[in-house]
């Protein structure tokens, strides 16, 4: 235990604060009595690499913010409580992902700690934004072999052809702003579609820190880029 939290620590003054929206929140409280669980550990894992983590407050609550979208396995440890594992956890951009853990008093000691799959929730509290989003899978599944028919056959979204930019719920063309791996192209992207990570097209609620877009506003993560912020 002293060992994890020494290393959580390293971890998290190694960080720097980046512009995102990004973030995993939620609740730790006790399976029985229903009450809040503070100082439990909730650490972020790549795989097995501790990318951060943080500690319950007195409400049993946390935060861990900024994040990159991806994909992680969440652990929650706390010496008085069982393990709790969470695997699969995707973290999609500018979205706020809500896990809420019950954890179990250790009364005796356990060989092997429980392990959940993540499942998305069908109303996503954390997306308060309107739009369409298409994952790598999804992607090599559809007969598509551009980035622009990609973004045709979401809803509210126009393309003329690949050369010519797209209009969002009947918007003017040169209204949707375009970003590649977070930065701000002019006009549309078309990158090989089998170096996308995923894409989202943001078509209403749009967060301010995208300025004064009428239109829409279309992120595409590249695989490269990915492996890199994993």
């Amino acid at each position: 235990m002293k060992k994890t939290v020494l290393l959580l620590a390293s971890v998290l003054s190694c960080m720097f604060a980046y512009a995102q929206s990004e973030e995993i929140n939620g609740v730790v409280i006790d399976s029985v009595s229903g009450e809040s669980v503070p100082g439990a550990i909730v650490m972020v894992y790549n795989g097995n690499t501790l990318i951060t983590g943080t500690a319950t407050d007195f409400a049993g609550l946390y935060s861990i913010k900024p994040i990159e979208p991806g994909e992680y396995r969440v652990l929650v440890v706390h010496q008085s409580y069982d393990t709790i594992e969470m695997t699969k956890v995707k973290v999609r951009q500018d979205a706020i992902v809500t896990l809420d853990f019950k954890a179990v008093e250790n009364a005796q000691l356990m060989k092997e700690h429980p392990v959940y799959g993540y499942r998305n929730p069908m109303v996503d509290k954390g997306i308060v934004s309107t739009g369409g989003y298409i994952d790598a899978q999804t992607l090599k599944d559809m007969p598509v072999a551009t980035v622009s028919q990609a973004l045709a056959v979401m809803p509210a979204i126009y393309v003329q052809d690949d050369n010519s930019d797209l209009q969002v719920k009947g918007s003017r063309e040169g209204t949707t702003a375009f970003y590649l791996d977070g930065v701000k192209m002019d006009g549309p992207i078309n990158v090989p579609i089998n170096g996308v990570q995923d894409i989202k097209v943001i078509t209403g609620g749009i967060p301010a820190k995208y300025g004064d877009v009428s239109g829409g506003v279309v992120l595409i993560t590249t695989k490269s880029y990915y492996s890199v912020a994993k």
